[in-house]
Formats: structure tokens, sequence, C-alpha cells
């Protein structure tokens, strides 16, 4: 069940960093 959680989260980072790669660079 913890394995499901940990990839839910590396999934959600990952679309996060896809998504905040500007938000990043302008900060």
């Amino acid at each position: 069940v913890q394995e499901r959680s940990w990839i839910e989260a590396t999934f959600q980072k990952r679309e996060c960093t896809k998504f905040i790669p500007s938000a990043k660079d302008e900060h």
C-alpha cells in the first residue's frame, strides 16, 4: 500500500516539476 503512495507522490512531483519550471526560474 505504501508503494502506491510513494509512486503517486513521485508522479505528482514529476508533474509539478514539469509544470513549475518557469516559476522556479523566475524565483
